[in-house]
């Protein structure tokens, strides 16, 4: 069996801010291939258009590997509730943009044996990690401070430092997402 899992965030506005978006496969619990990439950023980026955009690159990259000819049974596991239920077809598509990506992606899947299923984000934290690293690439290449939302900021998986990409030193507030004096100085 093959598990996927996807995952997208905005930060540090939702809406508004940079949306990145990425997806693991692994099989036999052994990772196979992943990806992540920057959506875009300010008008039009969301917390939704990056899940859905991680769900469409899974789905197009499955596709790529013959996985609707092989009829493999897949599992994508995803934090986001709309887009599980969505394409699951529990709940409805109101919306222009996830209506949009239901458009891309349903043709697509109903070639895949493929079933879709929420978890809890700390279950998702791989590919969580990735969206977090896309984002703060593309922050440090544009020189702009890396910044995370006040939900974030909430959050505190590790009671470690981290390295500042600014200062080279390290930093409690960076890793906890939190507004860093030194960042704040650059």
């Amino acid at each position: 069996m093959i598990t996927c899992y996807t995952d997208g965030a905005c930060e540090p506005y939702n809406p508004g801010g940079v949306a990145t978006s990425a997806f693991i496969v692994t099989k036999n619990n052994k990772k196979i291939y992943s990806e992540s990439l920057v959506v875009g950023q300010g008008k039009g980026m969301t917390s939704n258009v990056a899940e859905y955009t991680a769900c469409l690159m899974l789905v197009q990259w499955l596709l790529k590997q013959n996985y609707h000819i092989t009829k493999e049974e897949i599992k994508v596991l995803s934090d986001s509730q709309l887009v599980v239920n969505q394409l699951s077809g529990k709940w409805k598509v109101n919306a222009e943009i996830p209506k949009y990506f239901v458009r891309k992606i349903k043709p697509i899947i109903e070639t895949l044996n493929i079933s879709f299923t929420w978890i809890r984000r700390n279950q998702n934290y791989q590919a969580d990690k990735l969206t977090k690293i896309a984002y703060e690439n593309y922050c440090v290449k544009h020189n702009i401070p890396i910044r995370y939302n006040v939900y974030e900021r909430q959050l505190k998986f590790v009671n470690q430092a981290k390295i500042c990409p600014y200062s080279k030193k390290p930093c409690d507030c960076y890793f906890f997402k939190t507004s860093c004096p030194i960042i704040n100085k650059h």
